[in-house]
């Protein structure tokens, strides 16, 4: 860890002073950082910090100001001298990328990603004094604000005195520059006490070169500034070997020098110190060295190092601590000397089940499906990984989705790996996951549920009349049946036939399977599937499973399966980690739109996660303006897997991606579903990719009212109406009437029209040839390449690399790394948004009651009760 000097004088005179003199540098270890006291007129030395980096471009200069707060108590003793650590001596100078930057170069903060915590703890070996640092910085997008207090006791008598520190820092795109104050005698008397302020700057050139710069001063000195220190820190072997070099010059006070050097060696999630520090310029001055080892995990580091120095006599011992909420990666080494083997479990959508990594259960947020498959996929490319153990629990996910994983794992075995499925009550889809691995267990008390496809609706039509519950629709386009469902009691003609084509290619790709992956003849795939389920020997018999084993047994199995010693590793959600890299690599931009489509925000819990079952217009618009914008992303990817929604906000979303479109390239992959709404916002991107099995097109709207007035005069409820304009919208106690609902069926044409030329605009086709293939109807991805509608099939990794490509990024040569935007807004800016809102009227909150009746979803009881032109798939498909 890093370390600042703490000066501890006490001057026996007729009265005795206690001064504790900080002083800290992030490149390297320093003393005097600050004159906060002087003794009987003898001026204490001055401290060194921070290196002066060149920067390539620097347009915006915010000031994060701070204050350091100490207090000073007397003691009368004899003369005492002990060394305090104020910063990590792991992370100095031009390298600072953490908490600790607060005691150092305040630049070095605008590198420490999310929210992070460090403790530093030294103590003298025989007992002359220990000092406790407390810091805390937090990364708000470019902005990073800490806070840090220091606690100092010169002796084990607990004389103690305090320090308390803000400081902020500004990213620049590779380059920073950071702010603090400090103010010996605490805020109470403002900003006129003697103080200290700080600033400082880094500038990343590449991979291999960084410098730095700061400077420091007093507000009681004569001159506008009173120290220099200029920094450099190379890399020559990636992160392997950091060294470090800094030169601290006290310009006022006969430009006394101090130099310092450093050697970090990074050992996968290990680290080595070798230092040498404060050696004066001139030979004047005993140099201090430090040594030491720290563990620098993905949330949680710690570490302890060493101080000598032969004038300072006894040794110390610094230890820190560092908790972070996001994820620190370390570039990985080419081999292993055990077989790594991938643990991960996959439920739901697609996310990670709960992980026995209490630190990543603890400081991951909810990682969506996206984020998840591409953090494995770069996971399992890695050289030190041997294979993969999934297990899979209980999924929601289409076939779509599940062709992505599919796809995966075969592409994982391509490259070598081995990938073992383990089954705990398999359905169909998740059994059709598991037939592109090397092996699948089952526990042999389990059921393996497979029994081909069911597809089910239902009709809610005379159950509404028989409450007296109206419903009124208008609908553009001929398949477009979504209100049939709350019309009628049965399916109607085109439902029939889109719902007898998806089965039948569900079916196949069942079947596919098991022809393909298990080696079975059709004739027999096709009776598995009759089965109707299996008993766990049933499966073993049918070669329907490789292994029965119980849990317990995991490892002994997967070392049998891997011929020796294995080593279970956690899968690491990468795609926005942190990386201790010093380059700036291309990114690209990957934008979910998950779900319902609606209007505002997506929301957020408390711990800024979101699920996928509804995606906010604005948050979209705002990542892909974000998107564009930034600097360092050169292509964007919408991932869609949305069955449509509001017709208003996916006409908003369009518009965003046809601007986007104008200055970067935008390629949209799409998931399971990407119908309608789903359809709308893809048609301007510049390619589509979709899986053969994707629900999408389904371009048509439709507008559904709820009305109880035939329940009110059942109830004898009197209505009173006062109404100025012939035509008013439909209301939960009035039906509309004939010419209202012309007019709305107008607005509805209009919208279909609108989604018409949208479509033909975005895919470069005439309208009338996307009429033929539009009406509502709803296509598979191999039926919507071949009806133009979709321009290659294939899954979200394929589209990054087309993005790639489009962006005339070389993949060979030129590292890519993936931005997530747009998961949602902050849960104190959802706050906000909350207690502004107007409170829902009366009638809103009994339609929603009255929907919530029929058994729908709250994220359906939104939507459907919202007013205004939908376009949305008219059926959900689950595989049963």
């Amino acid at each position: 860890m890093r370390y600042l000097h703490q000066n501890t004088f006490v001057y026996k005179l007729n009265n005795a002073f206690f001064c504790k003199y900080f002083a800290f540098s992030l490149p390297e270890i320093r003393r005097n950082l600050l004159r906060l006291h002087i003794i009987k007129g003898l001026a204490m030395p001055q401290c060194p910090s921070v290196g002066f980096p060149r920067f390539a471009k620097l347009s915006v200069f915010i000031l994060v100001s701070g204050f350091v707060a100490s207090s000073v108590r007397a003691q009368a003793q004899a003369v005492t001298h002990v060394t305090t650590p104020l910063s990590s001596a792991w992370n100095q100078g031009a390298a600072a990328e953490d908490v600790f930057s607060i005691f150092g170069n305040p630049a070095g903060l605008a590198f420490t990603p999310g929210l992070q915590i460090g403790v530093l703890h030294q103590v003298d070996l025989e007992g002359n004094g220990q000092t406790l640092d407390l810091s805390g910085a937090m990364q708000l997008d470019d902005l990073t604000l800490a806070l840090g207090h220091f606690s100092g006791v010169a002796d084990l008598a607990g004389k103690i005195n305090a320090q308390t520190r803000l400081a902020g820092a500004l990213n620049l795109d590779g380059s920073a520059l950071g702010f603090s104050w400090v103010t010996p005698d605490g805020f109470q008397n403002g900003f006129n006490n003697r103080g200290a302020w700080q600033v400082g700057g880094i500038n990343r050139i590449n991979s291999w070169l960084a410098q730095d710069i700061g400077m420091q001063g007093q507000t009681d000195s004569a001159h506008p500034f009173d120290t220099v220190n200029l920094g450099l820190a190379i890399r020559p072997f990636g992160s392997f070997w950091t060294m470090s070099a800094q030169a601290a010059t006290a310009v006022w006070n006969d430009w006394d020098t101090r130099v310092s050097f450093h050697n970090w060696f990074q050992l996968g999630h290990f680290a080595l110190l070798a230092s040498v520090t404060d050696v004066g310029a001139w030979g004047q001055q005993a140099p201090t060295y430090q040594v030491g080892l720290a563990y620098r995990g993905p949330h949680f580091g710690f570490g302890s190092s060493a101080l000598l120095n032969d004038k300072l006599g006894s040794p110390s011992l610094i230890n820190h601590v560092r908790l972070s909420s996001a994820r620190i990666a370390h570039e990985e080494s080419e081999s292993s000397l055990l077989k790594e083997f991938v643990a991960f479990s996959l439920v739901g959508d697609g996310r990670p089940g709960v992980s026995n990594d209490a630190f990543a259960n603890l400081f991951d947020p909810q990682t969506g499906p996206e984020e998840t498959l591409l953090a494995l996929d770069r996971r399992m490319r890695s050289a030190e990984i041997s294979g993969i153990f999934i297990q899979i629990g209980s999924l929601s996910m289409g076939l779509g989705r599940a062709m992505e994983w599919h796809r995966s794992i075969k592409q994982w075995q391509e490259l070598g790996k081995t990938v073992v499925v383990y089954l705990e009550r398999p359905g169909d889809v998740a059994y059709f996951i598991a037939t592109a691995a090397e092996e699948i267990w089952m526990s042999p008390s389990g059921t393996l549920m497979v029994d081909g496809v069911k597809l089910s609706s239902l009709y809610f039509g005379d159950a509404l009349m028989e409450v007296g519950v109206g419903v009124q629709s208008a609908a553009a386009g001929q398949y477009k049946t979504a209100p049939r469902q709350f019309i009628l009691n049965g399916p109607s003609e085109e439902e029939v036939e889109v719902f007898g084509d998806l089965a039948n290619q569900y079916y196949e790709t069942l079947l596919l399977g098991l022809t393909k992956a298990r080696g079975m003849s059709e004739e027999k795939a096709k009776a598995m599937l009759d089965h109707g389920g299996f008993t766990p020997t049933e499966a073993i018999k049918n070669n329907m499973v490789d292994k029965l084993v119980y849990p317990t047994d995991f490892d002994q199995e997967l070392e049998k399966l891997a011929g020796g010693k294995t080593w279970e590793v956690g899968w690491r959600p990468e795609t926005n980690a942190y990386s201790h890299r010093w380059d700036r690599p291309k990114k690209i931009a990957v934008i979910p739109i998950l779900g319902t489509i609606v209007n505002g925000y997506t929301e957020q819990d408390l711990f800024g996660a979101s699920d996928s079952s509804a995606t906010g217009a604005l948050t979209v618009i705002e990542a892909i303006d974000d998107a564009v914008s930034r600097a360092d992303v050169s292509a964007i990817v919408l991932r869609v897997d949305s069955p449509g929604g509001d017709a208003m906000a996916s006409d908003h979303i369009y518009h965003a991606v046809t601007q986007a479109m104008r200055k970067k390239p935008v390629v949209v992959s799409m998931g399971s579903y990407a119908a309608s709404g789903g359809y709308y916002v893809s048609a301007p991107a510049l390619k589509i990719f979709a899986q053969p099995l994707t629900l999408t097109g389904s371009i048509g709207v439709f507008a559904l009212s709820f009305n109880i007035e035939e329940t009110l005069t059942k109830l004898k409820v009197g209505r009173f109406d006062v109404q100025r304009g012939r035509l008013q919208n439909g209301s939960l106690t009035q039906a509309m009437n004939e010419r209202e609902l012309q007019r709305l069926q107008e607005h509805v044409d209009d919208t279909y029209r609108q989604f018409l030329e949208a479509v033909a605009k975005g895919r470069n086709m005439e309208v009338d040839v996307v009429a033929q293939v539009a009406e509502g109807r709803v296509w598979t991805g191999v039926q919507a390449q071949e009806k133009g509608l979709v321009d290659h099939l294939g899954h979200l990794q394929d589209a990054i690399h087309a993005a790639a490509v489009a962006a005339k990024i070389d993949l060979d040569t030129s590292p890519v790394e993936l931005l997530l935007l747009g998961q949602g807004d902050l849960p104190v800016k959802l706050g906000f948004r909350a207690f502004a809102a107007p409170p829902k009227s009366s009638t809103v909150v009994a339609e929603q009651q009255l929907l919530e009746a029929l058994g729908l979803t709250p994220e359906e009881l939104e939507f459907w009760s919202a007013k205004g032109t939908k376009a949305h798939l008219p059926f959900k498909v689950v595989v049963e």
